[in-house]
C-alpha cells in the first residue's frame, strides 16, 4: 500500500507539472528559450524517477523493473514520433507481453520475472526486425538521430547562461 501511494503521488505530480517537463523532452533549447527552469525540472524529474525506481527494485528486482523501463519505450519509438502514440504502444506492448509471460511462467512452473524478461525480449527483437523490414509502412524519420560532427572535445563543459 505504501508504494501505491508514493506512485499515484508522483503521477499527481508529474501530471500538475506536465506543462514544464514534456517541453524539456520534446525540444531543450525551445523550452530554454521559453524561460523553463530546466535543470530545475530536470532535478525534479529525475530525483521522482528515482523514488518510483527505487520502490519498484524492492518489488520486482533490478531486472525485471529496468526491463519495463527501457524495452517498451525503446520498442515505441521504432513505430512512432508522437509522445501519446509512443505511450500507447508500450502500454499495450508491456501488458500484452506480462500477460503472455506469466502465463508462460504459470503454464510451465517457471520464475515469472525471467519470464516476463524473455518476452519482452523477443517483442523488442520482432519490433526491430519489422521496423527494419518496413512491415507497417512506418517511414524512418531523419529527426530520429541528431547529427553530429564527431567533435567530442567539450563534452564535459557545461553550457554558459
Amino acid at each position: 500500500m505504501k508504494s501505491f501511494g508514493v506512485y499515484s503521488m508522483i503521477g499527481a505530480l508529474h501530471y500538475k507539472f506536465r506543462d514544464r517537463i514534456l517541453p524539456i523532452s520534446e525540444d531543450y533549447q525551445k523550452a530554454r528559450e521559453k524561460g523553463i527552469n530546466v535543470r530545475l525540472w530536470d532535478f525534479f524529474f529525475y530525483f521522482t524517477l528515482g523514488i518510483v525506481v527505487i520502490h519498484s527494485v524492492k518489488i520486482g528486482g533490478i531486472l525485471v523493473v529496468f526491463a519495463f523501463l527501457i524495452i517498451p519505450a525503446s520498442l515505441s519509438i521504432l513505430f512512432s514520433q508522437n509522445w501519446s502514440t509512443r505511450i500507447a504502444i508500450g502500454w499495450v506492448v508491456g501488458t500484452l507481453v506480462t500477460m503472455l509471460g506469466l502465463y508462460f511462467s504459470w503454464t510451465i512452473d517457471v520464475p515469472s520475472g525471467p519470464s516476463v524478461i524473455l518476452f519482452l525480449g523477443v517483442a523488442l527483437l520482432i519490433a526491430l526486425i519489422t521496423s527494419k523490414l518496413n512491415l507497417f509502412g512506418v517511414a524512418e524519420s531523419k529527426d530520429t538521430v541528431p547529427e553530429t560532427t564527431g567533435d567530442i572535445s567539450n563534452l564535459g563543459e557545461t553550457e554558459s547562461r
